[in-house]
């Protein structure tokens, strides 16, 4: 939500020039513009479930709060201890089978893997290290999944790509009516989204991507009286 807020922010400064009515007989051109820009990822998460299945649920939740415990112990033991480790309390999933599912998700920095050279070799570690914990834990194991910085302007940059495409195709429409673009009627966000893994992209380290569309209605100048 901060994302879309801070993207709304930056739509509205680059596109929302003074704008004159000139009545409901000016013509307006309507165009859609997309941009893909990169940015590495700042978080890194990994989610550890498991289930207990016991004779009642009882005792399968007291178990499960055990293994929280102990999933939280492990990970924060390591050589690399994440950033905050989120609890995911008990939670019956079958009471015909007396079945409790609960979990960790542990989430670590990105900064030191997200260095050229030794930054990839680090992250190949961690992810053994979390792998070798999980088998030991009998746990299922999801993840890594990739988060941006929240303040990155990365969304912001899109957007405003975005937008700079939208114009470009309006103003040749604008050329071929014989008109020119007067100003901006409506800018409207209509999707911003990051990838959840990182994307291949010429770069030395992983790269998600956040893609932008943006739809802007144009009023265009108005025709002069007797032109075609």
């Amino acid at each position: 939500m901060r994302v879309r807020m801070l993207s709304a922010v930056c739509l509205a400064a680059c596109l929302l020039p003074a704008v004159t009515a000139y009545g409901a007989e000016q013509p307006v051109v309507v165009n859609t513009g997309t941009a893909t820009m990169h940015a590495a990822p700042a978080t890194v998460e990994f989610t550890l479930l498991k289930d207990f299945k016991e004779n009642d649920l009882k005792t399968a939740a007291e178990k499960c709060a055990a293994f929280v415990t102990q999933a939280q112990e492990a990970l924060r033991s390591g050589d690399v201890p994440p950033l905050e480790v989120q609890i995911i309390p008990g939670a019956v999933i079958s009471i015909e089978e007396r079945t409790v599912r609960g979990g960790v998700v542990a989430r670590f920095t990105m900064t030191p893997f997200n260095a050229p050279g030794a930054g990839p070799l680090g992250f190949a570690a961690l992810c053994d290290k979390v792998t070798a914990m999980t088998t030991a834990l009998s746990v299922k194991l999801t993840g890594p999944k990739f988060k941006p910085a929240e303040n990155d302007s990365t969304a912001a940059q899109a957007v405003t790509k975005a937008t700079e495409n939208a114009y470009a195709s309006a103003e040749s429409l604008a050329f071929a009516l014989k008109s020119a673009i007067y100003s901006v009627q409506e800018a409207e966000i209509l999707d911003l989204a990051w990838s959840q893994t990182p994307t291949e992209t010429p770069a030395e380290v992983p790269q998600l991507s956040c893609t932008a569309k943006v739809r802007i209605t144009y009023q265009l100048a108005p025709l002069a009286a007797g032109a075609p």
